[in-house]
C-alpha cells in the first residue's frame, strides 16, 4: 500500500513533533505537587492523547516492528488495568485516576513509535531552563545537595539529567568524525550539578558507567579509549586529593548527609529495610494477589508495611502491584528491549534504546522511577523516542525497497 507524502503528511509530523516534544520535555516533568502545574499537565495530556488517537485511526501503513511493539504495549496496559479495576471495586478510597493518566500515555507512545517522531531537540533546549533554575537554587537559595529545579524531588530531576546525558552520548558516538566540545562540556556540567546540586548517587554512578561503556564497548580505537579512561581516572584522583573535604561533604559521598538524629540509618540501610519488610508482606498476602497483583500503586492501601510510594525498587513494586505474572512480563520486556538496542548499538536510535534501558534496569533497583509522574514521563517518552527512531529506519528501508521494485517492474514492463 502506498503512502502519500504530501504537504499534509509533513505538516502533521512537524506539528505533532512540537506538541509531543513540549509535553515530554517540559509540561510532563513539572512538579505535580503544584496545583497549577498539575492541572496544566492533565489538560495537555488528555488533549495530546485524543489527538494521537485521531491521527492513529487514519494511519494507512505500519511496519511489522511497530505493530509488534504496539501489541506488547496494549497487552501490558490491559494486563495492568484488570487488577487495578478489580481493586477499585473493593477499595473505594483508591483513586483510579492515577492509572488513567498512565493509560493516556499509551496512544501517545504508540503514535511516537509508528510515526517516528523525533523530539530530541526539545529535550535538549528545555534542559537549559531546568538547569538554569537549579543553578539559581544552588547559588542563591542555598540548596546545595538537594536542588530539584522545577521537579518535585532532586532524584526525579537527576533521572531527567541522566536522560539528557544519554542524548549527548548518542550524538557523540553516532557522529564520531565531528568535534563535540559543547556535548562534552555539557556532560561535565551535568555531573557537577548532580554531585553538588541534586546529590543523586544512582544517577551519578549511571553516568560514569555509561562513559566507561561508551569508551570500552562503542569506541573503535580501544587502545586510545583505555588511555583516555586512564587520564580521566588520574584527573579524578587528583581532584579528589585537592578537594577531598568538599567532595566528601556532598550527598553523593556522604551517606549521612543532612541527617538530623544521632542514630538515624543511612539511605542504603533504609532501602534494605523497606525491601525486606515489603517482600515479607508480599509472601504473607493471598494466593491471587501473589499471582495477579492488586493493581497500579495499590500496595499502600493494602498494608502500611508496604509504604508503596516510597518503595525505591521498581522490581519489587511490579511484583506486589501485578503479581508474579506481571513481574515476569516486565523482566522479559526490559530484557528484550535491551537486547534489541545492543544488536546495533553503534547506530542512531539503537544506541539510545540500549542506554535508556540500561538506566531503567539499574535505577529500578534503588529509585521510584515509575511512581513519579516526572521520571515516568521522561523515561517513557525517551523509550518511545528510541523505538520511533528505529521504526523510522525500518520504514524508510521498506519504502526504498518498494521504490526499487516499482522501478524494476516499470523497466521490465
Amino acid at each position: 500500500m502506498r503512502v502519500l507524502r504530501g504537504p499534509l503528511y509533513f505538516n502533521e509530523i512537524k506539528f505533532m513533533s512540537a506538541f509531543i516534544g513540549i509535553y515530554f520535555s517540559l509540561i510532563g516533568v513539572l512538579d505535580p505537587s503544584n496545583s497549577i502545574f498539575f492541572g496544566i499537565r492533565n489538560i495537555y495530556l488528555a488533549m495530546l492523547a485524543a489527538l494521537c488517537i485521531v491521527f492513529l485511526l487514519v494511519k494507512r501503513r505500519i511496519t511489522v516492528f511497530a505493530r509488534n511493539i504496539c501489541v506488547v504495549i496494549m497487552w501490558m496496559a490491559i494486563g495492568m488495568l484488570i487488577p487495578t479495576v478489580v481493586f477499585v471495586m473493593h477499595y473505594s478510597n483508591y483513586e483510579i485516576s492515577q492509572y488513567v493518566r498512565v493509560l493516556l500515555h499509551v496512544p501517545i507512545v504508540i503514535y511516537v513509535i509508528v510515526s517516528g517522531i523525533d523530539f530530541r531537540k526539545f529535550l535538549l533546549y528545555c534542559s537549559f531552563l531546568f538547569n538554569g533554575v537549579a543553578l539559581y537554587q544552588m547559588l542563591f537559595l542555598g540548596q546545595m545537595g538537594r536542588a530539584s529545579s522545577l521537579f518535585n524531588h532532586p532524584n526525579f530531576y537527576s533521572v531527567y539529567l541522566t536522560v539528557i546525558v544519554i542524548l549527548l552520548f548518542e550524538r557523540i558516538m553516532v557522529n564520531r568524525g565531528k568535534r563535540h566540545v559543547f556535548e562534552v562540556a555539557y556532560i561535565g556540567m551535568i555531573l557537577l550539578l548532580i554531585l553538588f546540586g541534586t546529590g543523586a548517587r544512582t544517577s551519578f554512578a549511571l553516568i560514569l558507567a555509561m562513559f566507561a561503556f561508551a569508551m570500552l564497548v562503542l569506541a573503535k580505537n580501544k587502545a586510545r579509549s583505555i588511555l583516555i579512561l586512564f587520564a580521566v581516572g588520574v584527573l579524578a584522583v587528583l581532584a579528589f586529593v585537592l578537594f577531598r573535604e568538599q567532595i566528601m561533604a556532598t550527598r553523593v559521598f556522604n551517606m549521612y548527609f543532612d541527617h538530623t538524629f544521632v542514630d538515624q540509618i543511612h539511605s542504603l540501610e533504609w532501602r534494605w529495610l523497606r525491601w525486606s519488610v515489603a517482600f515479607q508482606a508480599y509472601l504473607e498476602s493471598g494466593m491471587l494477589a501473589r499471582i495477579f497483583g492488586t493493581g497500579w500503586q495499590s500496595s499502600p492501601f493494602i498494608s502500611a508495611r508496604f509504604y508503596g510510594f516510597s518503595m525505591h525498587n521498581e522490581y519489587l513494586r511490579m511484583l506486589i502491584d501485578f503479581g508474579i505474572i506481571g513481574f515476569l512480563s516486565y523482566i522479559a520486556s526490559v530484557f528484550v528491549l535491551f537486547v534489541i538496542g545492543l544488536r546495533r548499538k553503534s547506530e542512531e536510535g539503537f544506541l539510545l534504546l540500549a542506554l535508556i534501558m540500561f538506566v531503567i534496569i539499574i535505577a529500578g533497583f534503588t529509585e521510584n522511577i515509575f511512581v513519579s509522574s516526572e521520571s515516568f514521563s521522561t523515561l517513557i517518552g525517551t523509550l518511545a523516542l528510541a523505538l520511533g527512531l528505529i521504526n523510522k529506519k525500518k520504514y524508510d528501508s521498506t519504502s526504498l525497497c518498494l521504490m526499487e521494485d516499482d522501478v524494476l517492474s516499470g523497466s521490465l514492463g
